[in-house]
């Protein structure tokens, strides 16, 4: 084949192909070190054809047999087969000579190298430099142009590193490169390649910063010498972009073309060797429809396979060449266009609103249309690296394309004055999703307000919407993060930066898909191996450089940390820097949303869709983000109806509560009532009549009422809080409304002492429960003892019930006191405390719900407490509340002190020592104070020798027991005795108060009868103990009528006078006293020892005695 000497094919090769000539002159070195040519390297590199590279030299020596100008401008595109070619300029038709083929023995004398004067062009030669070039030196082809030491090698300008030209300043560009692009806010990790102080590990990461940029060198900048040929961006036309055909030749100008019958498709540079499609001959030469602007050249810049008109300012790669002006041309008027500033000038700049690692954007006007705009550059530096360049007009060209609501419009591409790319958007004014997570972080009120979840959630289904229809135009974003995502002011949700997105390669769809320059160029393209994204974001597949895996589940992944980010205001993964990160994401498992921030109250639903995105299975996310929409907006569609359910149980939750006040009135009411109908029962005596109780009557009728208002009130908010549970289970709020309302009514009848309904409302309770009430309802409580003297032995006895008598069983030693008991189950107990010297203490406690019982006890001896007695430490203790007993005391708490009671009454042996005692002094008052049926009556006893004795039989015939419990004696009589006692034992013995009565006989559980809560005629003397008659019988004759002290017959033989007055408002002659507890000839009513009666002073009875009391 015809050759050229490296010097010319460099200089070829540089403005045909645009390869910069650095690079070249080291695939020149390269290429004499392995002795081969540097046309053979070059095929081998991929940086040309052997087609394209001789039909290159062909033109060349042609171009130079005809003195063709240097660099002449390319006017015409020839859509012919080589054959139908018309004869070159000075050569018949089908005179055209041999294209010459690779191994030829012929050569071709050619120029020597170029060289380069150092001086600006004059005005002339600027005029006539080709279209879109602008060169600062004048190339001279002149072989015996004298040495000037002001000229070198153009060679000489540049260092052996063919890639200084990236950073050079004024290093010439002697053709527009095509080798321009952007990567910003990204990590682009060559495997094997990046020096070590680059990696990811040596920067920093702000676990929070989802945008933390770590920058390292592209691909071009490793000196890695694998190219791929370049070319120019595709042309658009009405179908679509589409490449020239490899075939198409050029010709000089619109003269040649005329005359050969071709069609003139004005000025415009291309590279020939994108595609390989048949030529076209279109054998007449029309005007494409179409604005065509003038240059200075008078060449018109018009796209051949574009319907559409074309500004040649919005042309990629175009040089910063003269202004374009209207003008005419043959028959189309351009002249009545308006000045389009097509030009430097066209956009006034403003300041800058942000900044990444690799692009600014500034605020900018755009005259034309006069409107504000955001203008892309690349910052200082990166504007020198042709593969930022080239990524950087990727993403206008990608971003360009995607016409959707939810993705940036890009208005314009061009260059600056000094040749610098950009391109214009549109400016949003708003905010990122990064800045409102970030606040929404900081709990700003204001922006929780502004932007609930709900809002969010839609918002991220719009992004969903955009990065949808850009996979179905073959784009995936690649670097989704919330930085990435606006916020505008007025509503809009756009996705924003699309530098890395990478357009797939599908024979499929191939007519619908997104196109851009980089595509086609494999030299400048991300290879495998290379980590591109943001950590914390990017998806495995990325993370480990299997750029052949990523399709459009890569997006789903980073969608999914974006939702993650939304609902729990943190990344999916988190650490000290990149590589942390990275090593996390590919080796751990994410945490789930609802652990990761339990307070937020993340629907599981939304918590499995955002799991399902960030599998690290790219076969296990959705298959595209078209299902990952689906399912939020079925999610949302079942939100739709829990929020109409949450509604009505709002709703139902409002009107149970209104029902609850209702019955917390109608409950203090009936308490008010409860109240004033006990006040009325205790003022008035046994014997009123009709008209003393009209006024309790009154109140009774009253407090029935309250307590059907109240129960109608509690079932009417027990039924609202049900049906706000049936429309929303989840309604935590009626939940606990029901929760509480059965806890007050459970709690209301533990205090009434009403266990059915207290069985009732726990079942309810637990039921409904979701574990807030379980504790409450166990119970559990505390004691703490201590003792005077301390040190004794503490045993604690709990109560089983056997055959309806509660018994101490399972006893626990304590240890010595003091002693706390901490958790203590709720219920009663019995303490006894033991110590050396001391009488054995029997303590019955109570612990209450949630409650602490807390005693100190002081101990006593034997010779303290008395033979027969029982002692009976001081406490507060509950009393009365049995509202079965009979003018029984309300319920209430009563301090007590210590005190000592007689374990059973005094008998009648007892009894008839005290009389004939005192008849020895005087025989009249023995008389009078001596056992009796009636007030006034006489004796019971015999009486002989001025003694007395007691008779073989009572007035009923039934033989008389000396150890019956004495009865037939006033109040006054059981005082005489008292007195009496203490002078013989040296004790001051009392009757015991009607509280110390009914704490002896319940002890602290307010239990109804000293065995127990269930009534059992044959456990006491009472009228039905035995068959036949009732009478009575010994004292302590009935083991099982005992208190939990000890003390023995309460609820039946005799009542007991005590020393309590009657407190009632009904005029009386008659001083009445309070008697407790049953005897031998009543029934169940009085054996209960909340009962109580009032019994003049001077009566006497067959039913009620007495027993002493003392204070230690």
């Amino acid at each position: 084949m015809a050759t050229l000497d490296d010097a010319r094919l460099i200089v070829l090769v540089r403005d045909k192909l645009g390869v910069p000539e650095p690079m070249l002159n080291q695939f020149r070195r390269v290429a004499a070190a392995g002795g081969r040519s540097l046309g053979e390297l070059l095929i081998e590199m991929g940086l040309t054809s052997q087609h394209q590279l001789d039909t290159l030299v062909a033109e060349e020596l042609t171009a130079a047999d005809h003195e063709m100008p240097f660099g002449a401008d390319v006017v015409a595109v020839v859509d012919r087969p080589a054959s139908a070619l018309p004869p070159l300029p000075g050569r018949g038709r089908g005179d055209r000579p041999a294209l010459p083929t690779r191994g030829d023995a012929q050569s071709v004398e050619m120029p020597p190298l170029p060289r380069v004067a150092r001086r600006p062009l004059d005005s002339e030669e600027n005029a006539r430099r080709p279209s879109g070039i602008d060169l600062p030196f004048n190339i001279s082809h002149s072989p015996t142009a004298a040495a000037d030491p002001n000229e070198q090698d153009f060679r000489a300008l540049l260092s052996d590193d063919p890639f200084d030209f990236l950073a050079a300043g004024p290093t010439p560009e002697p053709t527009p490169s095509p080798f321009f692009g952007a990567a910003e806010r990204s990590i682009e990790l060559p495997a094997a390649e990046l020096p070590a102080s680059a990696r990811p590990a040596d920067v920093l990461a702000d676990p929070f910063a989802d945008d933390q940029e770590f920058t390292f060198p592209d691909a071009e900048e490793v000196p890695a010498l694998r190219a791929r040929p370049a070319s120019l961006p595709y042309p658009r036309s009405e179908h679509g972009p589409k490449p020239f055909s490899s075939d198409e030749l050029l010709v000089s100008d619109e003269k040649l073309a005329a005359e050969s019958g071709l069609r003139f498709v004005g000025s415009m540079e291309y590279d020939p060797t994108l595609d390989s499609r048949p030529p076209v001959v279109e054998p007449e030469l029309a005007p494409l429809p179409g604005r065509a602007v003038q240059l200075e050249d008078d060449s018109a810049h018009t796209n051949p396979l574009i319907s559409e008109k074309v500004d040649p300012s919005s042309l990629p790669f175009r040089g910063p060449g003269p202004e374009p002006r209207a003008t005419r041309r043959g028959d189309r008027r351009t002249d009545v266009l308006p000045d389009l500033h097509n030009d430097p000038s066209r956009y006034v700049l403003g300041e800058e609103i942000a900044r990444g690692g690799m692009g600014r954007i500034v605020k900018a006007v755009d005259q034309n249309i006069d409107r504000t705009v955001a203008m892309k550059l690349l910052i200082k530096g990166k504007d020198e690296q042709i593969g930022m360049q080239l990524r950087f007009t990727e993403e206008a060209q990608i971003t360009g394309q995607l016409q959707h609501p939810n993705i940036v419009p890009v208005y314009d591409l061009g260059t600056d004055r000094e040749g610098q790319v950009f391109f214009t958007m549109k400016l949003v004014k708003g905010r990122t999703l990064r800045d409102i997570l970030r606040d929404l972080r900081r709990s700003d009120v204001e922006i929780e307000k502004q932007f609930t979840r709900a809002r969010l959630i839609n918002a991220f289904q719009q992004v969903c919407m955009g990065i949808a229809y850009a996979h179905s135009r073959g784009v995936v974003h690649r670097d989704l993060k919330p930085s990435n995502v606006m916020f505008g002011d007025f509503g809009e949700v756009l996705v924003m930066d699309w530098g890395l997105a990478k357009i797939l390669r599908r024979e499929e769809d191939a007519d619908g898909k997104v196109k851009s320059h980089r595509e086609q160029l494999s030299r400048w393209a991300t290879r495998h191996g290379e980590v591109i994204g943001t950590p914390g974001y990017m998806p495995p597949e990325l993370a480990l450089g299997q750029l052949d895996d990523v399709d459009e589940r890569s997006d789903v992944y980073s969608l999914g940390a974006v939702l993650y980010e939304i609902l729990t205001l943190r990344p999916p993964y988190t650490g000290r820097d990149a590589r942390a990160i990275i090593r996390k994401m590919l080796r751990e498992r994410v945490i789930p949303p609802r652990k990761r921030a339990p307070s937020r109250n993340i629907p599981a639903e939304l918590e499995e869709i955002c799991i399902r995105c960030l599998s690290k299975d790219i076969g296990q996310r959705y298959g595209s983000v078209l299902d990952l929409h689906k399912a939020i907006e079925e999610f949302q569609e079942g939100a739709m109806e829990k929020e109409r359910q949450r509604q009505e149980a709002t709703r139902q939750t409002a009107a149970a509560k209104g029902h609850v006040d209702d019955y917390r009135r109608h409950t203090r009411a009936a308490e008010r009532l409860m109240a004033e109908v006990e006040s009325e029962r205790l003022r008035l005596p046994p014997w009123a009549g009709a008209e003393l109780r009209r006024a309790l009557w009154d109140a009774e009728l009253r407090l029935d009422a309250a307590r059907r208002e109240r129960v109608e009130a509690f079932t009417l908010a027990a039924q609202s809080f049900r049906q706000a549970l049936v429309a929303n289970p989840d309604d935590a709020e009626a939940r606990e409304g029901l929760c509480q309302l059965y806890w007050g009514g459970f709690l209301q009848a533990e205090h009434e002492g009403d266990r059915p309904s207290m069985l009732q409302y726990e079942t309810v309770l637990r039921a409904v429960d979701t574990g807030n009430y379980a504790e409450l309802l166990r119970g559990d409580g505390r004691l703490q003892v201590e003792t005077d003297p301390p040190g004794a032995r503490a045993v604690l006895f709990s109560y089983d019930e056997t055959d309806k008598i509660l018994t101490p069983t399972n006893p626990r030693d304590l240890g010595r006191t003091p002693v706390v008991v901490d958790p203590l189950p709720m219920g009663s107990y019995l303490l006894v405390l033991r110590a050396p010297g001391l009488r054995d203490t029997q303590v019955p406690l109570r612990i209450e719900r949630l409650g602490e019982a807390s005693l100190q006890v002081r101990l006593r001896t034997d010779r303290a407490i008395g033979a027969g007695f029982v002692y009976i430490p001081g406490a507060h203790m509950m009393v009365g509340g049995d509202p079965d007993a009979s003018w029984g005391l309300p319920r209430q708490s009563a301090q007590v002190n210590d005190f000592c009671l007689a374990r059973l009454p005094v008998s009648c042996r007892q009894y008839l020592d005290f009389l004939n005692a005192i008849a020895t002094d005087d025989f009249e008052q023995a008389v009078r104070r001596s056992p009796r049926l009636f007030a006034g009556g006489g004796t019971l006893y015999g009486q002989r020798d001025n003694q007395f004795f007691v008779p073989e039989r009572d007035p009923n015939g039934v033989p008389w027991d000396q150890n019956w419990p004495v009865f037939g004696i006033s109040y006054d009589d059981a005082l005489a005795y008292c007195k009496w006692r203490s002078r013989i034992d040296g004790i001051r013995y009392r009757l015991p108060t009607e509280i110390e009565w009914e704490v002896a006989a319940r002890g602290a559980d307010l239990r109804h009868f000293p065995w127990g809560n269930t009534w059992e005629p044959t456990y006491c003397k009472s009228a039905h103990s035995r068959p036949g008659v009732a009478g009575l019988e010994p004292c302590g004759s009935y083991a099982t009528d005992r208190s939990p002290f000890g003390v023995m017959d309460l609820a039946g033989g005799v009542s007991d006078w005590t020393s309590t007055a009657a407190a009632t408002e009904v005029e009386t002659d008659h001083i009445e006293r309070i008697c407790r507890g049953g005897s031998w000839n009543h029934l169940d009513l009085h054996a209960r020892v909340a009962s109580r009666h009032a019994t003049a002073a001077e009566a006497v009875s067959v039913s009620v005695g007495f027993r002493l009391a003392h204070d230690p």
